[in-house]
């Protein structure tokens, strides 16, 4: 499977990321394979700024179109966290 992977510069610029970024294509394709996407090139618009995770758009098998966000495990887990405390 080929996935078009783009990294943008804002996201290597955290180095702490390093290793999850060398795992970011494994882990498009295991996202496409669990849910059946298409995964398309990452959104490139401005107001789609990747600087703490990885956008893109995707195809469900259905044909309805989705959109993938992967960010790396301490911002996971802080997204997590943000709506128990409202």
């Amino acid at each position: 499977m080929s996935i078009p992977v783009q990294i943008p510069e804002s996201l290597t610029q955290n180095k702490k990321w390093a290793d999850w970024l060398a795992e970011l294509p494994a882990i498009l394709i295991a996202c496409a394979k669990k849910w059946t996407l298409r995964i398309e090139a990452p959104l490139s618009e401005d107001y789609a700024q990747m600087s703490f995770g990885y956008i893109t758009p995707a195809t469900r098998a259905d044909g309805e179109k989705v959109i993938l966000k992967c960010v790396p495990p301490p911002i996971f887990a802080e997204l997590q966290e943000g709506p128990a405390h409202f």
